[in-house]
């Protein structure tokens, strides 16, 4: 069974072994929260700033659901990939954006929300830019802990079944409109670009 050391030590090897980053420092902390995993960093290769980040992950649920270990190292290996590409910093200038627009006037939220809504009409896979961006990197992460860490995409599938309960009209990742939470993604569309490039990553 995995421990927070033994987490931290995986994580360890991705990042020397796997993504070749020599200046590393990103902790694994176990949290009890509502969160199953997270991850926030930069990765950089310009001293004193290197590859620093934090990732959490709620182990004792993961335990509780029997995940695997497998399935496990999956969750961290997608999480140590976010760092890798940077994404947290994507995520927070979304979130700054916003934060700053909600800021102006009493009306900011109606209208940022507003503004959401009209960008959703006008892409061609009905989401917002961010909501876009939050699709891409979850499929980039996936990617990344597949390919290249564990290979194994039997118990990458099995670890998304779990994490959605098994349904694959189960939304993956959520963003929100007017106090509603949409899909970004359902289980089955990320088990279907999964498999799709990783077949296509092995004919290469």
């Amino acid at each position: 069974m995995l421990n927070v050391k033994s987490c931290q030590d995986y994580v360890n090897w991705i990042l020397t072994n796997r993504l070749l980053i020599n200046n590393h420092n990103v902790i694994v902390i176990n949290t009890n929260t509502s969160l199953i995993a997270g991850a926030f960093g930069i990765n950089s290769t310009i001293w004193p700033i290197n590859t620093k980040g934090i990732i959490l992950i709620n182990l004792d649920d993961l335990h509780q659901r029997q995940f695997t270990e497998k399935e496990i190292q999956f969750i961290l290996a997608h999480e140590t990939a976010h760092i890798y590409k940077n994404h947290s910093l994507n995520t927070l200038m979304w979130n700054i954006i916003e934060r700053l627009l909600i800021s102006l006037d009493y009306n900011s939220p109606l209208i940022v929300e507003t503004f959401k809504g009209f960008l959703e009409l006008l892409s061609p896979n009905n989401l917002p830019h961010n909501a876009e961006d939050l699709k891409t990197n979850e499929y980039e992460a996936d990617l990344i802990a597949l390919n290249y860490v564990t290979g194994d995409l039997r118990n990458a599938i099995s670890c998304l079944q779990k994490l959605s309960n098994g349904d694959p009209n189960s939304p993956s990742h959520t963003w929100e409109l007017f106090n509603l939470n949409l899909p970004s993604m359902t289980l089955k569309q990320r088990i279907d670009v999964l498999k799709e490039r990783y077949y296509s990553f092995r004919t290469i």
